[in-house]
């Protein structure tokens, strides 16, 4: 095993000579694993750096991206990334994910020959724009229901073209930095505003304002009106009264 990193002291102190907090014993490699010990087998759930922390909770990308993936059919399996930039001061939750080539607008597709056809042909019944909207709809309401996280941006790649390892494994750092630089091969996308309008809040809170609920059948003062329990569907988040 390596002594540390060339010239980078502080790094390799952090990295490199980890002691136990109790019993001093060490020094230890930190691996930036994490796992957990059950009936003395150890098991690795996933790397420290890949967490996500969104408003001061702790997220692992491999449940959202796996709740995104169970959303809705047109989603390829194991084909999706999930990370935060940062908006405003604040991490907020971006998704790319691939669909499936049938549900690809004609554009987005690729010629695949048979070997007893003349000339390439495309699959058949495109879907119009406004499906692969409702598939983001999808997405955005299994998140916020499974995870409590509302999406500032989700990405609906063409099939094949997010970036992988040669064994296969998402690169989640280069979708990040492929949404940053705008060069992923997008199908269909949908972000929320950089910053609410001011007399806009992001939820009406309860009791006041048009979160209140007046129908003829006497509703409840400060019951959500079905536009709110849409909006709360697709990750809306409740303030304060």
């Amino acid at each position: 095993m390596a002594q540390g990193y060339w010239r980078r002291p502080q790094d390799t102190q952090a990295t490199f000579q980890a002691y136990l907090a109790e019993s001093g014993a060490g020094p230890f490699l930190r691996t930036g694993d994490l796992g957990f010990l059950a009936e003395g087998e150890l098991f690795v759930t996933g790397r420290l750096k890949d967490v996500l922390i969104i408003r001061g909770s702790n997220h692992y990308p491999q449940d959202i991206e796996r709740t995104v993936e169970q959303s809705h059919p047109a989603l390829r399996p194991g084909c999706g990334a999930a990370f935060t930039v940062e908006v405003a001061g604040e991490e907020r939750l971006v998704i790319v994910q691939e669909v499936e080539r049938r549900y690809q607008p004609a554009r987005h597709h690729r010629p695949e020959r048979r070997r007893d056809a003349v000339m390439p042909s495309f699959e058949p019944a495109v879907p119009a724009p406004a499906e692969l909207t409702a598939v983001i709809d999808r997405i955005r309401q299994a998140v916020a229901e499974a995870h409590g996280l509302q999406a500032f941006a989700i990405v609906l790649l063409r099939a094949g073209s997010i970036p992988k390892t040669s064994s296969g494994k998402v690169r989640r750092h280069a979708c990040k930095e492929g949404f940053l630089s705008q060069t992923l091969e997008v199908v269909e996308k949908w972000q929320a505003p950089l910053a609410l309008p001011e007399h806009e809040p992001p939820w009406p809170p309860r009791g006041r304002g048009h979160g209140q609920h007046h129908g003829p059948q006497g509703g409840t003062d400060g019951d959500p009106t079905p536009g709110d329990r849409h909006a709360l569907r697709l990750g809306g988040q409740a303030l304060a009264a």
